[in-house]
């Protein structure tokens, strides 16, 4: 009897470390971490730029009939480019620098004078780049964000009759505002939307007009051009 309680002590025990050796303790799981959009960023954006330009005249010229006429008229076109920045994350303000640069198709040609039904003007922002601080608020890899700062580009001036013209080409300095959104699909690509506004400022044309085969043609034109417009861009980016 003796003999066969130690033995059916002995089956106990051993089924209880059996027991034991089958018991499991998940490893602890570590929580995701969370997105940062601290670091450098380069990338492209393309979209479709829409705006105004304003002509004041100062004399009476040959392209206007007096002293303080004005005359206007929309320009829209297309912009492709590229951009460079720097974001440093705080709690979920994300604070940043960037800089863009794009070739620009925004003008119109064609836009005849209500002055003179011979005298054709045209106007085009040849290109035009950014440097603007930002501001954003960070959704773990989602951000709206808001900006403004320095603007600048080069706006090219043309106005024609049947026998002559003026041309001119000038770097301007103006600013600019705007706002986005953007999203990190993974820890490296970004993808993004964004407006832009940006006003050049005014600059003076103050020539003589010259005819198609080189010469003076005897007239002149004193007028300053003012260019403004907005810029709607799809941007892709990658963080390094």
């Amino acid at each position: 009897m003796r003999a066969l309680s130690i033995a059916a002590l002995s089956v106990l025990m051993a089924s209880s470390a059996f027991a034991a050796d089958l018991t499991y303790e998940p490893a602890p799981v570590a929580a995701p971490q969370a997105f940062s959009w601290t670091g450098f960023y380069a990338g492209v954006h393309g979209g479709y730029g829409w705006g105004d330009v304003d002509y004041s005249f100062h004399d009476d010229g040959h392209y206007n009939d007096n002293a303080g006429d004005v005359l206007g008229h929309s320009i829209d076109g297309g912009v492709f480019g590229g951009q460079i920045g720097y974001n440093y994350q705080i709690n979920n303000v994300v604070l940043g620098i960037a800089a863009s640069l794009s070739w620009s198709d925004i003008g119109k040609s064609g836009f005849v004078s209500p002055y003179d039904e011979d005298d054709i003007w045209e106007t085009k922002v040849d290109w035009f780049g950014t440097v603007t601080p930002r501001i954003g608020y960070a959704f773990d890899r989602a951000q709206i964000f808001a900006k403004g700062g320095l603007a600048f580009g080069r706006v090219s001036n043309y106005v024609h009759d049947d026998s002559d013209f003026v041309e001119a080409k000038n770097t301007r300095t103006g600013w600019t505002v705007g706002a986005g959104a953007e999203y990190a699909v993974t820890d490296h690509v970004l993808l993004g939307i964004e407006y832009n506004y940006v006003d050049l400022g005014s600059y003076n044309i103050n020539q003589d007009n010259t005819n198609f085969g080189g010469g003076n043609a005897g007239g002149f034109t004193n007028h300053d051009v003012d260019t403004k417009f907005s810029t709607v861009t799809a941007t892709i980016g990658y963080k390094f």
